[in-house]
């Protein structure tokens, strides 16, 4: 799938952010478990024009949606994978 980000990546209105809990290396992307203070870092405040969207396995996807909803997403604005 990183092929296919990469492409979305090239349209100005798609972002993504790759987090590895351990990564390689010389790496340069964020590191460890998502937190509250990496969300507020990358994405941009709530509003009703955009659409959060994540994946991972399930600890990872129930961590997410409890964070995006302490920083004021709702279920309404969040898109689980």
């Amino acid at each position: 799938m990183k092929s296919e980000l990469e492409r979305l990546g090239k349209d100005e209105r798609f972002n993504f952010h790759y987090t590895l809990d351990k990564p390689p290396s010389g790496w340069k992307g964020f590191q460890g478990y998502v937190s509250k203070e990496m969300l507020q870092k990358v994405f941009p405040a709530p509003n009703n024009n955009l659409l959060m969207t994540f994946c991972g396995n399930k600890h990872m996807r129930k961590l997410v949606f409890n964070l995006f909803e302490e920083v004021g997403y709702n279920e309404d604005l969040t898109a689980r994978f």
